[in-house]
């Protein structure tokens, strides 16, 4: 399983509230960068999310239970 550190890339998908994110009532699924390394027992990660509701590069806490790290190429 790939460790999720600043920088790196996870997949975001569900609903907005099951992945805690305020201010947006709306079905997700984008990538998103961590921007900050999460402490060890973090319930949230602190990520830009690329595309949310027709907004782009949005900076928000989510469930880091629901982040999936996604695949590097």
């Amino acid at each position: 399983m790939a460790i999720i550190q600043r920088g790196s890339k996870v997949r975001l998908s569900g609903d907005s509230a099951d992945l805690w994110i305020a201010d947006y009532n709306v079905r997700v699924d984008s990538l998103a960068t961590v921007e900050e390394d999460p402490q060890k027992y973090a319930k949230k990660l602190m990520v830009t999310i690329d595309s949310i509701d027709g907004d782009h590069n949005v900076l928000a806490y989510v469930r880091r239970s629901r982040a999936i790290p996604a695949e590097e190429d």
